[in-house]
């Protein structure tokens, strides 16, 4: 473990990773996966807006 912190030994860093690690080339997602990443976190405020609105009015 190196403590060492530059460009040229993070660029070394990332080129042993990428041939001990193979990694596959990032794809942006698709339509769809976009789509439910979206529903996800728009469901997940409402569930955290809820609670909030639940523990403020004494029902929590």
């Amino acid at each position: 473990m190196k403590r060492t912190k530059t460009d040229s030994a993070d660029a070394a860093l990332i080129a042993r990773f990428g041939q001990r690690e193979d990694p596959r080339p990032w794809e942006p997602p698709s339509a769809s996966e976009s789509r439910l990443q979206e529903l996800t976190r728009t469901r997940q405020a409402l569930q955290k807006e809820k609670t909030r609105t639940l523990w403020s009015a004494g029902r929590g």
